[in-house]
């Protein structure tokens, strides 16, 4: 299977995700935040959980083991850049990143705008 920018997005995509839920259970139980548990412990025990050692409900690319190398470098490069119109920008292209995956649904349900499929 080739590997792809749009599989890397995809990726970071699920990644984002999972940091979001963590972060928000993480806020909820009081326990892992006295026991100074970090958001990103959490999400990728929630990966393992549901990736395909787990139940196999979300996969990432043959590729996502690489990933660490790269992201070290962009946290780095990125990491004076906390004005809130870069994070809304940012929110915001995730959210459309997510809907080109996943595509967008109207109230009844239908598919408005299809979402690709990967490994085809």
């Amino acid at each position: 299977m080739d590997f792809s920018a749009l599989d890397l997005t995809y990726d970071v995509c699920i990644i984002s995700l999972l940091m979001l839920i963590a972060k928000l259970v993480r806020i909820r139980m009081r326990p892992l935040q006295n026991l100074f548990i970090p958001t990103a412990l959490i999400a990728g025990f929630f990966g393992v959980l549901l990736g395909s050692h787990g139940l196999g409900v979300i996969t990432l690319s043959s590729q996502a083991s690489s990933y660490a190398g790269i992201l070290i470098t962009v946290l780095f490069a990125t990491m004076y850049l906390t004005s809130g119109a870069v994070l809304i920008l940012a929110g915001l292209a995730l959210l459309g990143l997510c809907a080109l995956r996943y595509g967008v649904r109207d109230k009844a349900g239908k598919v408005v705008f299809p979402a690709s499929k990967r490994g085809e």
